[in-house]
């Protein structure tokens, strides 16, 4: 056993430094047991997270590749001003996504409003969607569930991103929406596409299992 005194400042440097090192040599270890490289993948990008912001990348799970290469690619418009739609079943995490765009964007430190389309009635979502828009103010909106919006609060929620306006939307919905865009709908799908994201099942990206 060796004890090594370092002083205060050098101490953070030094940890980064023992961790990547232990890290390869997991990696290079022979006859490893099975799932032990599935453990050093977690364990790396939990000790990455702890040493990022606050809340950045909290609840994300990107050990395969498909979801590996959607984090990467949000870097590419994350400070973009323009809408993103966040596509895929219920349960892959389209919210977290939508979290994380934000939080990787210029808007980080200014407002994240989450507009539920499942939680207001027909007579009431059009004065809602104009008070979220409102509260968001210069940051992001987040439209929970695009798709499940009535004919009405479709057009009301396509005449605001027609309109000029301070917040950037983030819309999630399901896959079908893509094909559900008829006439009342097809406007508003390709306004909030401008950024597309569609997040694989999670039967196809078993590495995400664990």
């Amino acid at each position: 056993t060796s004890i090594l005194l370092v002083s205060p400042g050098e101490a953070p440097r030094l940890e980064a430094a023992a961790g990547a090192h232990a890290f390869a040599l997991l990696e290079r270890t022979d006859g490893a047991p099975l799932g032990l490289g599935l453990l050093v993948t977690r364990a790396k990008e939990q000790s990455a997270r702890a040493g990022a912001r606050p809340g950045a990348d909290e609840g994300i799970v990107a050990s395969s590749r498909s979801m590996r290469s959607i984090v990467a690619r949000i870097a590419s418009f994350a400070d973009a001003p323009t809408s993103v739609l966040v596509a895929g079943e219920p349960g892959v995490g389209k919210r977290l996504l939508a979290r994380l765009i934000h939080d990787r964007g210029v808007r980080r430190d200014r407002p994240f409003v989450t507009f539920g389309a499942l939680e207001h009635a027909p007579e009431t979502i059009a004065a809602a969607l104009r008070e979220a828009l409102a509260e968001a103010g210069r940051g992001t909106l987040l439209i929970d569930r695009a798709d499940a919006l009535a004919p009405p609060a479709r057009e009301q929620l396509t005449a605001l991103l027609r309109a000029d306006r301070a917040a950037r939307v983030i819309a999630t919905a399901l896959p079908a929406f893509r094909g559900q865009a008829g006439d009342d709908g097809r406007e508003l799908y390709l306004r909030l596409s401008t950024h597309a994201v569609d997040v694989p099942r999670l039967s196809e990206r078993p590495d995400d299992v664990a």
